[in-house]
């Protein structure tokens, strides 16, 4: 069949060679990935940062010895200015205080940033909010809204509404205000977060394929079922919604797990900053961050970028800064809509 070029020319002229070619074209981020990818090739993290994130998850040994595999003299390499001066620096959640009044949150320094319920399976939700529990930080639930599975683990949900207002939407598609005080005021979720653009769908909402718009996803969304909201194949249970898949996923396993990772990554925090010679992470400025510009320049991020001061633009103030002199009359505190 092969022999009539009606799809591929390839493969009419060369049937055998031409379907080797698609083959390895299909594998080829696999085989990228797990022999040829180099250890600091970031697409979208590299070698060196997964296994970091595997080691902290694990309770293994991090840090390696031997000093630094990266190359410090390259251009735009950025670092973290030591002090002449270290302190020990005690390893918490460094909290910050969100909000006033009874209803306040100190949220830690880290937290699960969002993945969305649908995008990834029952269980791999259950197992990051109950990491979320364990460790005391919070759980985003991004676009595809609060389902029962972000609140099995107890752990602090922050609740974001996108465009799509999934989880509080009418049929219609528009703001549902009675089901959005109603799932607001639960004890579970203490941030809201509105999110203004989609940012790698820009105008298209949430999307999901079919396939993946299960029941369940359709009832905690308030979509049709089985409708494109816009492939649920991942081997380890993880990003899929088939429960042939995701039945191996051991909640409490990888709960912990999340519990370890932000346990680790909190106390290499704190070394860090006792390294720079101050306390808290809010104490750090754009005079501790270090560029090389090239083999012979470096400059501290303060001397490159613009500074403003705090609250400039609503109070009406003038920058000195040429830089931002060009765009800074054509800006408003009061929209995001250019002036003139």
């Amino acid at each position: 069949m092969d022999f009539f070029p009606k799809k591929s020319a390839l493969r009419a002229n060369f049937p055998i060679l031409g379907h080797f070619r698609y083959f390895f074209e299909t594998v080829r981020p696999e085989l990228r990935q797990y022999f040829w990818g180099d250890d600091n090739d970031e697409l979208p993290f590299s070698r060196n940062q997964r296994s970091m994130v595997y080691k902290r998850a694990k309770s293994e040994m991090v840090a390696r010895p031997l000093g630094s595999i990266k190359d410090m003299y390259k251009e735009d390499f950025t670092w973290l200015n030591h002090s002449l001066r270290p302190i020990q620096v005690a390893a918490d959640d460094f909290p910050n205080l969100v909000g006033q009044g009874d209803n306040s949150y100190h949220i830690s320094l880290l937290n699960i940033s969002g993945a969305s319920f649908g995008s990834l399976s029952p269980p791999a939700i259950e197992a990051l909010n109950t990491g979320a529990f364990l460790g005391k930080f919070a759980h985003k639930s991004v676009e595809g809204s609060l389902s029962k599975y972000h609140e099995a683990g107890n752990g602090d949900l922050i609740w974001q509404i996108s465009t799509g207002y999934f989880g509080c939407r009418t049929p219609e598609g528009r703001l549902d205000r009675a089901v959005f005080a109603e799932k607001a005021s639960s004890d579970r979720v203490k941030m809201i977060e509105i999110k203004l653009s989609q940012g790698a769908k820009p105008s298209h909402r949430g999307m999901l394929l079919a396939s993946k718009v299960t029941r369940e996803i359709a009832v905690v969304r308030g979509i049709p079922e089985g409708q494109d909201c816009a492939s649920g194949q991942c081997p380890t249970g993880i990003a899929t919604m088939d429960p042939k898949r995701y039945r191996v996923v051991d909640v409490a396993m990888k709960a912990h797990r999340v519990w370890n990772f932000h346990h680790h990554t909190i106390r290499a925090v704190a070394e860090m900053i006792g390294a720079a010679g101050v306390a808290h992470p809010k104490a750090l400025n754009r005079r501790h961050i270090v560029r090389r510009l090239s083999g012979s320049e470096i400059l501290l991020a303060d001397q490159i970028y613009p500074r403003v001061e705090p609250s400039a633009l609503l109070r009406g103030e003038i920058v000195a800064d040429q830089r931002l002199a060009v765009y800074w009359s054509k800006m408003s505190g009061a929209s995001f809509q250019p002036t003139a």
